[in-house]
């Protein structure tokens, strides 16, 4: 039985850059905004649909 080399280290995460560019920030809003609304409008959908 041959002895297991020792794993290698992990890498360590990659940690997002400090400075967002103000576009990279307005775009990043937006998405959050628009990822918010749909949750929204799909528990919205789905309370409607179970009670309804």
């Amino acid at each position: 039985m041959n002895p297991q080399p020792p794993a290698a280290p992990s890498p360590p995460p990659l940690a997002a850059p400090a400075s967002l560019t103000e576009a990279q920030a307005f775009t990043r809003a937006w998405m959050l905004f628009v990822v918010l609304v749909a949750v929204v409008l799909g528990v919205l959908w789905a309370v409607k649909a179970y009670f309804v």
